[in-house]
């Protein structure tokens, strides 16, 4: 068992270099290679105490972490984009924009707009809490977890044990946080963020050009269903141009170090969390259509807290197609006078299902709906606003 789940049947691909998203289930899938190969064990053979079980798990998760990269755009397209039509529109896609003084062909495959939406949804503050009970430690204001069993944590003893002793080598909050605000301008709402004046640079443009391209893009979705109107993607290329430029402003300093690193460490956060044992500590509703299993973890814990009734699914959402949606403006040459409204509108087609999802998950999570008009206010202050109500409301 790998992740909390069952083992599946491995393929003999080369394992060297993977450019499938960097995500739970796919780091599941990598485990289960490096147990065939026997480079990574979870067997209790060994130390019964001690952290090696959790070093192990970590240093996995930074080794797959490493090998997500991009080399052509082909790499970016939604696995749902079939090989014909891919074919068929290859040569619309823009290049692979490249640094001018770098000479490696890979770029990071991974977003750190990914950790920020799944930060939202209250991945780390679980962990965090769960860590607090397994410690015995009462944390400030309401306690619900007093009174909770640690013995079905026992198991994990490892693996908690590591985490928590690990800490002086993890990201902290404030660190994630001064980078959201560097790379796309979001802000976290709490004690341990960042003060607004001790942020030297924030990229204040991103927010709005990325929801001016969701919201052009969905108009060019209308002009296109309606055959009495010849579509113009035009608009929507600009509108990708400028999302690209001011991204691009933000792809330098930490850029790449910070988001692997934070990478790596979220998926452990969520492997720990998968377990069977959290289940049996913080019971949960089995029958909910959670696509991983340590996303239960999560709303049963927001439930448990008070923390907020929108369900980790949709912040999942956000979080890996956010990721996808902006990994192909990052990286895309948009800024290629080559480039056109023909790009734009192959863009738009082959990622389709992800904007219309990622917009739906936005309004689930803040109330807002980016199809009718783009909003640019803070996605953080939205979230506060919205709990903010329905606490009002209860």
């Amino acid at each position: 068992m790998v992740c909390g789940v069952e083992q599946s049947p491995i393929s003999n691909e080369d394992e060297t270099t993977q450019r499938s998203p960097a995500t739970f289930t796919e780091f599941c899938k990598f485990l289960e290679s490096k147990q065939e190969d026997g480079e990574y064990t979870e067997s209790d053979s060994g130390p019964s105490f001690g952290s090696r079980r959790f070093l192990a798990l970590r240093d996995a998760a930074r080794d797959f972490v490493s090998k997500a990269e991009v080399s052509s755009f082909r790499d970016l397209l939604p696995p749902s984009y079939i090989e014909g039509k891919l074919a068929e529109a290859a040569s619309q896609f823009p290049t692979i924009a490249r640094p001018l003084d770098e000479q490696s062909s890979h770029l990071p495959g991974v977003e750190l707009i990914w950790n920020y939406w799944l930060e939202e949804g209250m991945l780390v503050q679980t962990l965090n809490v769960i860590l607090a009970r397994f410690q015995n430690r009462r944390l400030p204001g309401r306690d619900p977890l007093a009174r909770f069993d640690v013995t079905p944590l026992l198991p994990l003893r490892n693996r908690l044990w590591g985490y928590s002793e690990d800490k002086p080598h993890r990201l902290t909050v404030r660190r994630r946080a001064a980078e959201y605000e560097y790379e796309y301008g979001y802000s976290l709402i709490g004690h341990s963020v960042p003060r607004p004046h001790s942020v030297v640079e924030r990229r204040e443009g991103f927010i709005a050009t990325f929801h001016h391209v969701l919201f052009l893009a969905h108009r060019y979705f209308k002009e296109v269903d309606d055959l009495t109107r010849q579509a113009d993607a035009f608009p929507l290329y600009l509108a990708l141009r400028e999302c690209h430029i001011v991204l691009s402003q933000g792809t330098q300093n930490q850029y790449g170090e910070m988001t692997v690193a934070a990478r790596a460490e979220f998926l452990v956060m969520q492997s720990i969390l998968a377990e069977p044992q959290m289940r049996e500590f913080l019971g949960g509703r089995p029958m909910s259509p959670y696509s991983e299993a340590w996303m239960d973890r999560v709303d049963t814990m927001k439930s448990i807290q008070g923390w907020t009734d929108t369900s980790i699914i949709h912040f999942n959402d956000l979080a890996q197609i956010g990721e996808r949606l902006v990994l192909t403006i990052r990286l895309g040459n948009w800024a290629d006078p080559a480039v056109g409204g023909a790009e734009a509108a192959t863009w738009a087609q082959a990622f389709r299902q992800d904007i219309q999802k990622y917009v739906a998950a936005y309004r689930a999570a803040t109330g807002v709906d980016l199809s009718k008009k783009p909003d640019f206010q803070m996605p953080s202050t939205l979230l506060a606003r919205r709990l903010a109500s329905a606490r009002d409301g209860a």
